[in-house]
């Protein structure tokens, strides 16, 4: 009887949190976007295709503008600074306008989640109340539907790498957005010949496909000058300042102690000490991949790249943190053995620090003191889940040592 019953309450909590994640997707980003007369981030993803069907270089500001201009909806855009390949990803949406275009990729966001779910679901069988309870409590999931950002196609294909170690899923993760490619490193690390030459002939054939719209010549235009200055903080001519509050990065960080001429741009200092710290950090997660023998352990050693791959850039956005998801899922399973009060402090940290930028502020404004700590708790959010990834690896491959021994 108890059984039953417990199995009922559990069958109830999924089905009230399947109803709030609903109701939020629903009241929050699909209002957000309906509503939009912009298209947001989506933009620069539209027009990008755009340029690239009429056989234009999408890289050129200039011609995305003009684009814009041409269908009335806005006069500015941002510059394009992905992959050449992730054309390909959007390409789909080339007939439509950019309205239609920015709905329709809702709905594509829509897939993208429900796959990540029911994938983290088959692969671990991890419980549908930590799933959607993880979902529900990260706001960034809801951040990226609303900016019409590609970030739930990029976590679901990480999904697909993890599980299943796969070169092309890594190839088309990393043509999409540069970062997932610290995975790269880490199998050369772990002599996972296979997965790095599937990889690699993945890169090259993506590459292959994007020509008939994306030149040879864009293609290494973006490679050897657009690529190159996101170390600095030049994105393309992106013009935001680096120190906006909803920056999590470590560039940021040291931009506020070196702060350069302009805010667009680190300084030398900056720049130097944040690539020091990012190749010191992911030394040692690569250190950790060749000494740790446990297959478990390795697996959260990878999760923990995500975070780094989060910090490392000189931007890191809100909706960026949407990549959290299958990380904080996964350290949220290994939690169901815990105590109630460290699961309840669990869930009270993601609710924290996964919580949505306007309740951030408010936080900010009505406690009147901490103002850096609450600025900067986006980024200590994503450090400890780095950090507790770490930390359970070294658990697994404690025990595992000792069950040899």
């Amino acid at each position: 009887m108890t059984r039953l019953s417990t199995a009922k309450i559990s069958k109830l909590w999924t089905l009230i949190l399947s109803i709030a994640l609903f109701s939020v997707i629903f009241t929050g980003p699909y209002q957000a976007t309906i509503n939009s007369r912009s298209g947001r981030d989506y933009a620069s993803y539209h027009y990008a295709v755009k340029a690239a069907v009429q056989g234009e270089n999408p890289y050129t500001v200039s011609t995305l503008e003009r684009l814009a201009k041409e269908e009335g909806h806005r006069k500015r855009v941002h510059p394009f600074f992905y992959p050449p390949t992730a054309i390909l990803s959007v390409l789909w949406t080339a007939p439509m306008g950019l309205l239609s275009g920015y709905h329709a990729f809702f709905w594509f966001n829509q897939l993208c989640l429900v796959a990540t779910l029911w994938g983290i679901r088959q692969w671990r069988a991890v419980s549908w109340n930590t799933i959607l309870g993880c979902t529900l409590l990260l706001w960034p999931v809801m951040d990226s539907m609303k900016m019409g950002q590609i970030n739930l196609l990029v976590g679901f294909l990480v999904l697909v790498t993890l599980r299943y170690r796969s070169g092309f899923a890594l190839s088309a993760a990393s043509m999409i957005k540069m970062s997932p490619a610290l995975f790269f490193f880490a199998w050369i690390v772990e002599r996972r010949w296979k997965a790095v030459l599937s990889c690699v002939l993945g890169c090259l054939g993506l590459s292959i496909l994007t020509l008939p719209w994306v030149s040879f010549t864009d293609q290494v235009l973006f490679y050897t000058e657009v690529l190159p200055q996101f170390s600095s903080g030049a994105y393309h001519g992106l013009s935001v300042p680096i120190n906006i509050p909803a920056n999590h990065s470590i560039p940021d960080l040291y931009n506020q102690l070196f702060p350069g001429a302009k805010q667009t741009i680190l300084s030398d200092l900056a720049k130097r000490l944040s690539s020091l710290t990012t190749i010191s950090l992911f030394a040692y997660l690569l250190w950790l991949f060749h000494c740790f023998k446990s297959d478990e352990s390795k697996l959260f050693v990878s999760l923990s790249l995500v975070p780094l791959m989060l910090i490392t850039p000189v931007y890191t956005y809100e909706h960026h943190l949407a990549l959290l998801l299958v990380p904080i899922v996964l350290c949220f399973e290994t939690l169901k053995t815990r105590s109630v009060s460290f699961r309840l402090v669990a869930w009270l940290i993601l609710a924290f620090g996964g919580q949505p930028l306007f309740s951030l502020r408010w936080l900010q404004r009505e406690v009147g003191f901490g103002d850096w700590w609450f600025q900067e708790s986006k980024f200590f959010f994503v450090f400890f889940v780095g950090a507790y990834c770490v930390w359970y690896a070294y658990q697994v491959e404690r025990k595992e040592s000792s069950r040899c021994q």
